[in-house]
């Protein structure tokens, strides 16, 4: 698999065993496909690579992974203490099981959905990896 990949699914791992009964999707992640039965749901919108040299013959790997939470009905604070349930998996191991050096995560606050009783919170996950 890609570090991208496998960057990806420890990230997933992180959400399920920080959200109990979440639905994940890596690939073709899509709003308007949702139905109640999928909700929660996590799915992963966008992913960035840059790389910057630091030193003689080493890279710093950088990547953004840009993931969706959505739910049915509740609060704004029921969705973001399951965003703060899977900040506090992410911060528990940083190195996301040895794939990068460090990964943190950024969130947004959460929001409603137009016409919808769905709550939807944006997640970005930052890792990092300096590569000889």
């Amino acid at each position: 698999m890609s570090v991208i990949g496998d960057i990806v699914d420890a990230i997933i791992v992180d959400v399920k065993a920080a959200v109990s009964g979440i639905h994940t999707e890596t690939e073709n992640f899509s709003l308007a496909r949702l139905s109640h039965r999928d909700l929660p749901h996590c799915g992963v919108l966008a992913t960035l690579y840059s790389s910057e040299a630091v030193d003689f013959r080493q890279e710093l790997q950088t990547w953004e992974i840009e993931l969706q939470l959505v739910q049915s009905g509740g609060t704004r604070e029921d969705l973001e203490v399951k965003i703060e349930s899977i900040r506090a998996e992410i911060f528990s191991d940083p190195t996301l099981g040895g794939k990068v050096d460090r990964a943190f995560m950024l969130s947004s606050v959460p929001h409603s959905q137009a016409g919808s009783d769905q709550l939807i919170g944006t997640i970005v996950v930052t890792a990092t990896k300096v590569k000889s």
